[in-house]
């Protein structure tokens, strides 16, 4: 690999792509419903349903909690 290898890892964009704004809303309005089979949303079975991690899911629940309140 050697200088090659270093340039290559070098223009690499880092992290992971941000989730889109749709998809935020999405889990939102989901947060806001009823589940199906259990008397609320966990992280693990929006997690699922969404197709997301449980750490996205956890982080855009937190911060955009106040949207599904303030729609109620």
């Amino acid at each position: 690999m050697g200088a090659e290898g270093l340039l290559r890892d070098k223009t690499r964009k880092p992290g992971k792509a941000p989730i889109a704004a749709a998809q935020a809303a999405e889990l939102v309005a989901l947060t806001c419903t009823e589940p199906p089979h259990q008397a609320t949303w966990t992280g693990r079975a929006m997690a699922k349903a969404m197709g997301l991690s449980l750490g996205t899911v956890r982080r855009l629940r937190w911060s955009k909690m106040l949207d599904c309140i303030k729609r109620t």
